[in-house]
């Protein structure tokens, strides 16, 4: 087929992806986001008499001193993702763009699952497969890299993600894209309530949802001079679950590449609200404790009114504690005492939960369930069709790395989804034999 490729400008790439089903690393705002870093973003459209049918955005960056790679997260949209003579002609189509930039390979990271799993990580029997769709990849000139198996890797797009569907699909979702023809039908797409995502949390995570929708827990949105708040709150996650966080440049610069597809929200837990609170438990339990000693006192022989004095004489000490709790953490904090935080990209079909953090101390207020319910019912509002909870290691046994990351987001109801993997468009061959020799 006859098809031009050249460069488009952030404009023409974000008018033709508008009504298109595309992720966080595919939308325009990644553009800004690598501008906003000093990396050299780039996007290129491939034309079919003269109408943009493909479009695909991409880095460029140094390699082996003199040359360069590129690397396109999650890969091209287009309505024609099973056209293999247009993906064909369009890689081959980028090659000429890529020489003019030096570059001596492609990397793309697929954004289509390769299989079907369950909330548990299991292989969902007689799921789909789109095996055949990486190997129609492999005849388009890319070359699919082996599927790692080593964990989350923070060099790389993950491989395996946590989606809470907020819709059933009809006919069933196939793990591959949606047309835009597809999502103008609103009949294929049934929106759960918020009822219902509710009853389908975990016994524990609708303990700890129920638990954080409390007066005297506030979410809202940080600003970009608030931004050291979601660093400091990474950094403090990263220490415990072992991971290195991301530098405070990253957040700013996430912040404004995205502006408005960009939320950084945060918890915190009002004191004057929890005092208030506090107050009125405690002179509640000041008449109940009146009451039960004078049960007592009339049934001296009654085993459970004497417990029951003590019961309620332990929920006197346990107000006690946090009022003591609650004057310390003034002290340390202020009126406003930060719980929790959490950095969201939104596109017009999913909400991806990229960073997160807390004060593992405060944890008993419950400051990330109230962000992500907060988020998951925004989502479900706007009428998105998923909420991502980000990657995840690719492990479910107790013992075994990021469990207790994966056991969270499954809390929330979210299945697992494993990407397709990587691909490779060489492009200068030799380049990368010598870089392949070099460990580069």
């Amino acid at each position: 087929m006859k098809l031009e490729v050249r460069p488009i400008s952030r404009r023409e790439y974000e008018d033709f992806i508008q009504d298109k089903d595309y992720t966080c690393t595919q939308a325009g705002g990644q553009i800004g986001r690598m501008e906003e870093k000093g990396e050299e973003a780039r996007a290129a459209g491939g034309f079919e008499n003269g109408q943009l049918v493909i479009a695909m955005l991409y880095r460029i960056s140094p390699y082996m001193k003199v040359f360069h790679s590129a690397y396109s997260p999650r890969g091209p949209v287009t309505d024609r993702f099973l056209d293999e003579e247009l993906l064909k002609a369009f890689f081959e189509g980028m090659k000429p763009l890529l020489k003019q930039d030096k570059a001596a390979f492609l990397k793309v990271e697929s954004g289509a699952e390769i299989v079907q799993h369950d909330m548990d990580g299991a292989i969902v029997e007689g799921g789909y497969d789109n095996e055949p769709y990486r190997q129609m990849l492999g005849r388009c000139g890319l070359e699919p890299q082996p599927l790692w198996t080593d964990g989350l890797d923070l060099s790389r797009q993950p491989r395996y993600v946590s989606i809470l569907d907020l819709v059933d699909y009809d006919p069933a979702f196939d793990g591959l894209f949606l047309t835009s023809q597809e999502l103008k039908d609103k009949d294929r797409f049934t929106w759960k309530t918020e009822d219902r995502l509710m009853k389908e949390l975990s016994y524990k995570t609708r303990q700890d949802v129920r638990g954080s929708q409390k007066d005297y827990i506030e979410v809202r949105p940080l600003q970009y001079e608030e931004l050291e708040l979601m660093h400091s709150m990474e950094e403090a996650s990263g220490k415990i679950h072992g991971f290195q966080a991301d530098g405070l440049n990253i957040f700013q610069s996430t912040f404004k590449g995205y502006g408005d597809d960009c939320k950084v929200m945060a918890s915190f837990l009002d004191l004057d609200a929890y005092e208030n609170w506090l107050q009125s438990e405690t002179e509640a339990n000041a008449r109940e404790l009146e009451k039960a000693k004078a049960d007592a006192e009339k049934f001296p022989d009654s085993k459970k009114k004497q417990n029951k004095v003590k019961t309620v004489l332990e929920r006197t000490d346990s107000l006690h504690r946090k009022k003591k709790e609650a004057e310390e953490l003034e002290k340390q904090y202020g009126r406003k005492v930060p719980l929790a935080a959490g950095l969201f990209l939104m596109t017009p079909t999913e909400t991806t939960y990229l960073y997160g953090g807390s004060i593992r101390e405060l944890a008993g207020f419950r400051g990330t369930y109230a962000i992500q319910w907060k988020m998951i019912r925004e989502a479900l509002a706007r009428k998105a069709l998923r909420y991502s909870f980000g990657g995840i290691s690719g492990k479910y046994k107790p013992d075994e790395e990021g469990y207790g990351v994966f056991d969270f987001k499954r809390g929330f109801g979210a299945r697992v989804a494993e990407y397709a993997g990587e691909f490779i468009l060489p492009v200068n061959p030799a380049v990368m034999k010598l870089g392949n020799m070099l460990g580069r």
